[in-house]
């Protein structure tokens, strides 16, 4: 009983998501004709705060906002195997040779590099849209906001501890033991998003998209 009653505290505090203020910005090359870009890539930064499923789904978020605007984006299914063909050690295309390839691989004029990182609570998105012979910065847009990321890591850890410490009261002396792995294992859980978390990040997304100017066909 004691058990159930704290998965519930736990699973009723991973619902509270609302996030606080967020703010962003972003700009453009002057004189920029966005009619010349014709098919762009969009691109997982590749960093490690987020599992690879909650940083997709974000690039995802992002890729829509480009739809939006009338941008032709190729399918990220199509990027993911150009990035695993050229055998590339992550996707930040930091060099020229990379970028290169992988804008002849998948035909297009522009990749845009999505980098997702976490301070506390902050969330912070930055979006680089770089032209793939030359280099140069074509688009940037920055954004930041609270998700509340650090209550899902701390319930996530107190929900691990409690059911890892109901593995370990089977095992006799050593329930501190389970309670420990399942603090761990939980606080892992935690790394990712609830639903609300999730949403707040998209309004994140949403901001950092805000300057991209939109691509009449």
């Amino acid at each position: 009983m004691r058990l159930q009653s704290l998965c519930l505290v736990v699973a009723a505090g991973l619902g509270l998501g609302a996030c606080a203020s967020v703010q962003g910005e972003g700009f453009m090359k002057p004189g920029l004709d966005v009619s010349t870009i014709h098919r762009i890539a969009v691109v997982d930064g590749n960093n490690a705060t987020f599992n690879s499923q909650v940083r997709q789904t974000l690039v995802d978020s992002m890729t829509m906002e480009f739809f939006r605007r009338g941008w032709v984006v190729v399918d990220r299914s199509n990027v993911q195997t150009a990035i695993n063909e050229l055998n590339f050690q992550n996707s930040d295309m930091a060099s020229s040779d990379d970028r290169r390839s992988l804008g002849n691989f998948l035909n297009v004029d522009a990749i845009v590099i999505v980098n997702i990182a976490k301070s506390g609570e902050q969330l912070a998105i930055t979006a680089r849209m770089m032209d793939v012979e030359t280099g140069k910065l074509l688009w940037m847009g920055s954004g930041e906001g609270a998700v509340n990321s650090t209550s899902s890591v701390l319930a996530g850890a107190i929900l691990g501890t409690a059911v890892g410490a109901m593995a370990g009261h089977n095992m006799g002396d050593n329930a501190s033991v389970g309670a420990i792995a399942g603090g761990i294992a939980g606080g892992a859980i935690g790394r990712g998003m609830n639903p609300s978390q999730l949403q707040n990040a998209k309004r994140v997304v949403a901001r950092v998209c805000e300057t991209l100017p939109v691509r009449v066909a």
